[in-house]
């Protein structure tokens, strides 16, 4: 487990789960439009954009999976 913050909340969460994922269990929206649970991320449309605190690039939410930055 891995504790990250998360639009102000501090959480907990398995090494592995994209953004994306996390953000939608705690209700908090990341529009999509080429993310489908049934196939492998890849990122091709890049609606889901994200900031990572510390990071100098932004990330697709949908594809980034949490890990120690």
């Amino acid at each position: 487990m891995i504790q990250v913050t998360l639009n102000g909340n501090h959480v907990q969460t398995d090494a592995g789960r994209t953004i994306l994922e996390l953000a939608r269990s705690f209700n908090i929206d990341i529009p999509t439009l080429c993310h489908d649970v049934r196939v492998r991320p890849q990122g091709n449309c890049g609606l889901c954009i994200v900031e990572i605190e510390g990071q100098r690039q932004l990330r697709r939410a949908c594809a980034t999976e949490y890990r120690a930055w």
